[in-house]
């Protein structure tokens, strides 16, 4: 059996690495993450997240707007400032789409085992951030959006940089505070939702309502179920 309990602090100098093979061997390897970190939009403040992951599907994402839980069977959203949160099925396309996000994307190699999709890698060297010397991985994607990632001795990354080509949302950088990683799982137990005082789950209609479809088939379904009228919004270039 795996045993790997590391937790990440201060370290020495990285060696440079051309792609990111390590980082995601040592992501697949481990049964069990624990993350605190921040994403910070630069010239805005810092956002902070405790993420925890473990195998096989099991996911704990708190921020202080909401927290989100995984526990195998149900993913469970709960919006903190309406203490409301809304439950549904759990399948692996929902797992898959919590890591699509700028606040997840570092910790995506965990489950899959697999790099970055459309993501064309090169050696950025070696920095040195937080008293740390960093090993740099840049990276493009096919839309133009670059991810730069600094990774420590250990092939863990320890930072990740968002460049936009539009300028829209400039520069976004994910910085982790302290990551621990383990071989052995967690217990299904410590990923059990358990609704705050006062909160109310919401109704599948109240959770739909004010989301706008873009597959007229899948609208039309939801349209069908919750027995509300359907309105269809198009329009041309010309």
């Amino acid at each position: 059996m795996l045993k790997l309990a590391i937790l990440y602090g201060l370290v020495g100098a990285a060696t440079p690495a051309a792609n990111l093979d390590g980082y995601v061997k040592v992501m697949n390897d481990a049964q069990s993450l624990k993350a605190t970190y921040s994403v910070t939009r630069i010239g805005g403040t810092g956002v902070e997240y405790v993420v925890e992951l473990s195998k096989p599907n099991f996911i704990k994402l708190d921020s202080p707007s909401q927290l989100v839980v995984a526990d195998g069977a149900n993913i469970t959203t709960y919006d903190k400032s309406a203490k409301t949160y809304f439950k549904k099925p759990q399948t692996k396309e929902d797992l898959a789409e919590l890591f699509n996000s700028d606040e997840m994307t570092l910790w995506s190699p965990f489950f899959t085992g697999k790099g970055f999709k459309d993501l064309a890698t090169t050696s950025g060297g070696t920095k040195t951030r937080k008293g740390m010397s960093l090993s740099v991985v840049n990276g493009e994607f096919k839309s133009g959006k670059k991810a730069n990632f600094f990774l420590d001795d250990k092939n863990v990354a320890r930072q990740l940089e968002f460049v936009y080509p539009d300028g829209e949302k400039a520069r976004i950088l994910v910085d982790t505070k302290e990551v621990a990683l383990s071989g052995d799982a967690m217990t299904a137990d410590q990923f059990a939702f358990k609704a705050p005082e006062g909160a109310r789950e919401l109704t599948k209609e109240e959770m739909l309502s004010d989301k706008w479809y873009t597959d007229l088939d899948e609208a039309k379904k939801v349209a069908s179920s919750s027995k509300r009228i359907l309105m269809i919004d198009f329009y041309a270039d010309w």
